[in-house]
């Protein structure tokens, strides 16, 4: 394996780093950071990117769950009152079955990213129901939340056209 000129510069970085936390940090923080470096270091080795690493803000949210399994997953009884199964979970399940067919969401199942421009466009269509949800006491969190989304909306109506596009090809 041929090292690139990024890979070097990134070994040296991180030798230089570990270096000044040798000569720096205790010794718990040395051990961390050690381990830390050193499963970056492989992470990137593997061929992943800092692309990889961000994850989508909803992610927090939803997860990786199927559509069709939140309403179990996020409001099984022991958390039927929680903020993320009664303000954000059942809206866009509810929206996603009004506009989609069955098999328009089994699709989405296969495509991350049809499936995230619905959920957005599904949060953007129960907007006031979430943020009524919400209330006071969430109030931060669903103006985080619609800040997320609406400043995403560019990209959710370009999903959308581009999901148009592709169903009518």
């Amino acid at each position: 394996m041929a090292l690139d000129q990024n890979t070097l510069i990134l070994f040296i970085v991180g030798i230089v780093a570990l270096y000044i936390l040798i000569r720096v940090a205790s010794r718990v923080m040395k051990v961390i950071a050690i381990v830390l470096i050193a499963g970056l270091f492989w992470y990137f080795y593997q061929g992943n990117s800092i692309d990889d690493l961000k994850g989508d803000a909803l992610g927090f949210l939803i997860g990786n769950a199927k559509i069709e399994d939140y309403p179990t997953k996020f409001c099984a009884e022991s958390k039927k009152d929680n903020f993320r199964c009664a303000c954000i979970a059942q809206p866009v399940y509810l929206d996603l079955k009004s506009r989609l067919s069955d098999a328009q969401i089994a699709d989405l199942e296969n495509d991350k990213e049809a499936k995230m421009v619905e959920i957005k466009q599904s949060i953007l269509n129960r907007q006031e129901e979430i943020k009524a949800c919400g209330g006071e006491k969430n109030k931060v969190l669903t103006d985080k939340i619609m800040a997320f989304v609406k400043g995403a909306g560019n990209s959710v109506k370009k999903g959308l056209e581009n999901a148009n596009g592709k169903k009518e090809e």
